[in-house]
């Protein structure tokens, strides 16, 4: 990683996945400059509280140059707003998308169908590169470079398949 580059972790309890619903939804994030692996240890050890957690990465880099620029726009029009949580706020910046450090895209595949996956494998290799791969609960995110999107989209149209700019990349999931 360049030295004015992070990944973010995000850890998350959801309300959804819990045996009892009424669990408050929690959230955790982790800005990561060095060892992602290290960093996923040291963010699970801040997740206290019981019930299922996942833990999921940015798929793109996040340049700090951006985010401390963006810190700076927030801090002169929405100064109050920072007064109780700044490294809060600046983990939120950190997350939008204008402070990406490159340009990935993931590609969720929320089906254990082998035969669909093999056949979106197939067709992403066709049009792009994929650079990274993982098993998800529900079925596999495939992270790849960006190309024309239109014939993927028509040949996936009714299927599990969707085709996200910025968002997270399952990294694993644990119970507390």
């Amino acid at each position: 990683m360049k030295e004015n580059e992070v990944y973010m972790l995000v850890a998350l309890r959801r309300s959804k996945d819990e045996e009892n619903a009424k669990r408050k939804a929690l959230c955790r994030r982790h800005v990561v400059s060095g060892n992602v692996e290290e960093a996923v240890e040291q963010l699970m050890d801040r997740c206290h509280e019981s019930g299922l957690w996942r833990l999921y990465r940015t798929v793109n880099k996040r340049d700090l140059t951006k985010g401390l620029k963006q810190l700076q726009v927030e801090l002169v029009l929405n100064g109050e707003d920072f007064k109780d949580n700044v490294a809060g706020k600046w983990k939120s910046l950190l997350m939008k998308p204008n402070c990406r450090a490159e340009k990935k895209w993931l590609v969720d595949l929320d089906s254990k169908d082998e035969e669909l996956y093999e056949k979106v494998l197939k067709s992403l290799k066709a049009y792009t590169t994929v650079c990274e791969e993982c098993e998800t609960p529900n079925g596999r995110h495939l992270v790849v470079m960006p190309f024309d999107r239109r014939e993927f989209d028509k040949t996936f149209e009714y299927d599990p398949v969707e085709l996200k700019k910025d968002c997270l990349v399952f990294v694993r999931a644990f119970k507390r």
